[in-house]
């Protein structure tokens, strides 16, 4: 949540910044402005997302696939079920599909903060 609430502060300040050196700002410039600050924070959370479990945290991948095989061993299984739910919660756990899920998250949510924003700052007609 506080990734979103930085998200959302950080769009509102961009737009805030254009709307006080533009005395008369559209929609549509709010909109791009906002948009700006989404994708360069998208751009912005993959990286984080390499750094984090490439470099901060290489045995992510391992250690969860360890919880995950004791969280497992624990109900009435047969082992290749627990082996087939390895296999398909490990996909998740990869830095590529992370990064993904970082890049069209904050992508998607950006544009909603964007939008919602720029209908309350653009400037008022007269």
């Amino acid at each position: 949540i506080s990734l979103y609430l930085f998200l959302l502060i950080g769009i509102y300040k961009s737009i805030s910044h254009l709307k006080k050196n533009d005395k008369k700002l559209t929609f549509k410039n709010a909109f791009v402005a906002g948009i700006i600050t989404s994708l360069s924070t998208a751009v912005f959370s993959v990286l984080f997302t390499l750094v984090f479990y490439e470099i901060m945290y290489p045995s992510y991948n391992v250690d969860m696939t360890t919880v995950l095989s004791e969280k497992l061993s624990n109900q009435n299984l047969s082992e290749t079920d627990v082996i087939k739910k390895i296999e398909e919660q490990t996909k998740y756990y990869s830095t590529a599909i992370q990064a993904q899920f970082a890049f069209v998250g904050n992508l998607m949510t950006g544009i909603a903060f964007s939008l919602v924003l720029s209908l309350f700052l653009k400037s008022k007609k007269n």
